[in-house]
């Protein structure tokens, strides 16, 4: 396994010899690239992406195919260069087939790969927990200065965190230290932001959450960034600094932040929590554009519900209805049935079947929707179901494996703009 003494000096060397994208294509067309040098490109163009452009994401794919092909016709003489043997484990912690890894190594009868290393990436990239003679911490000093070493400690961290260890993130650092500004130390961020808020950490979270929207704030994955910043402020309302975590929005697009605080409003109206209700709403009417009535009609709504209980009931009724119900996201429209349904019943005038009979079916539907929507954590709530057809995703290493690992503490979630589309599309119909 190739090593080097100083892990800066490695990145900076395979960042020297990346290939221009239009020379790994046609190099890779004749089939002449050499299997570590389209790892190294691949690297390179991942980092690009998470950078913000997304425009490398079909270069991306393109390389994978490339490199899974080169790999299944490799030959195991071809893996006396160590830096072959570091490429195909890199490449399987880069989104590729794990099924490859496992065929080279079958195939390896001179002794290239590590067995130690190569049982613990394949254990991992299976969903299962690697089990090792020694500490994994020990592993991965070992190996922290090698090409490999930024994905055998993300490896190492991502075991901690299912076991709930917030020192989890000490080894998430690690891997940030060695492999700056890459695809890497995006994942690392957002997963030590989401262990920090599990263990009720806020202040650490809300420092890592910082460096994350500075460095990263056109990642395609800022969008689960964005809801770590929602679950942190819910969670931890009453303590959190609200300027450092307005700070940390900024840096975000400025339609992500619109969706933010209408989400964060949204989870407000639906907990009874006034106070967070009326902070988010007062800031979403902070911003202007041309979607700004669709955020003002929102906040209206929003607005509208939380007053229902303290009077002016009539007018409030009128605002509602006033709303169209076809121009809300689906998740919004039980709760504009049950708002209608609440500010009726408060107004109209009591019968004598009233007093003695159930509701009718229909306001017992309707109440049934409001009172499922009140029980709904705030990731079924965010989760509004809307793809947005707009925007590719990338691989990251080990990010299904993480979320076995985590047995459901996160999932993938929506992009935060993907109601916008269509509210959108309804506004304008």
């Amino acid at each position: 396994m190739l090593k080097f003494k100083n892990g800066l000096l490695a990145g900076a060397i395979c960042v020297s010899m990346f290939l221009p994208l239009k020379a790994v294509q046609a190099q890779n067309l004749d089939s002449s690239a050499p299997l570590y040098t389209l790892v190294r490109s691949l690297q390179y163009v991942q980092d690009t992406v998470v950078s913000g452009d997304f425009s490398a994401m079909e270069m991306q794919r393109f390389l994978l195919e490339q490199v899974d092909r080169k790999l299944r016709e490799a030959q195991p003489e071809d893996f006396d260069d160590p830096r072959n043997v570091d490429a195909a484990l890199i490449y399987a912690m880069s989104g590729g087939n794990p099924k490859t890894l496992d065929l080279v190594v079958a195939q390896d009868k001179y002794g290239y790969f590590d067995e130690e290393i190569t049982s613990i990436m394949r254990a991992y990239l299976n969903g299962l927990i690697p089990t090792t003679k020694k500490p994994i911490e020990e592993i991965v000093d070992d190996y922290l200065n090698t090409a490999i070493g930024p994905y055998i400690a993300l490896i190492a961290a991502n075991v901690k965190a299912a076991a709930k260890d917030i020192k989890s993130v000490e080894l998430f650092n690690l891997a940030r230290l060695v492999a700056p500004g890459s695809l890497i130390e995006e994942a690392a961020l957002r997963r030590s932001i989401l262990i920090s808020i599990n263990h009720g950490e806020f202040d650490q979270a809300l420092s890592l959450a910082h460096i994350y929207a500075r460095r990263f704030n056109k990642s395609p994955y800022n969008v689960q960034f964005s809801q770590l910043i929602i679950e942190m402020i819910v969670q931890n309302l009453d303590n959190i600094d609200e300027i450092l975590v307005d700070e940390v929005i900024s840096y975000l697009p400025v339609k992500q932040q619109k969706a933010i605080y209408l989400r964060i409003a949204r989870t407000g109206v639906v907990n009874g929590n006034d106070v967070m209700a009326v902070k988010a709403n007062e800031k979403a009417h902070l911003f202007e554009g041309e979607r700004n009535a669709y955020y003002n009609m929102m906040a209206k709504l929003y607005a509208s519900i939380n007053e229902l209980p303290k009077g002016e009931t009539k007018a409030l009724l009128e605002d509602i209805t006033n709303i169209k119900r076809r121009s809300l996201a689906p998740i919004d429209r039980p709760l504009h049935d049950a708002a209608m349904l609440l500010a009726e019943q408060i107004i109209g005038l009591p019968d004598e079947k009233s007093l003695t009979q159930v509701m009718e079916s229909n306001m017992e539907r309707k109440l049934e929707e409001a009172a499922e929507l009140k029980s709904v954590n705030l990731k079924e709530l965010i989760e509004t179901g809307v793809p947005d057809e707009g925007r590719d995703e990338i691989e990251l290493p080990g990010d299904e494996e993480f979320a076995e690992y985590m047995q459901g503490r996160t999932t993938t979630l929506d992009d935060v703009d993907a109601m916008l589309a269509i509210e959108s599309k309804d506004e304008n119909s």
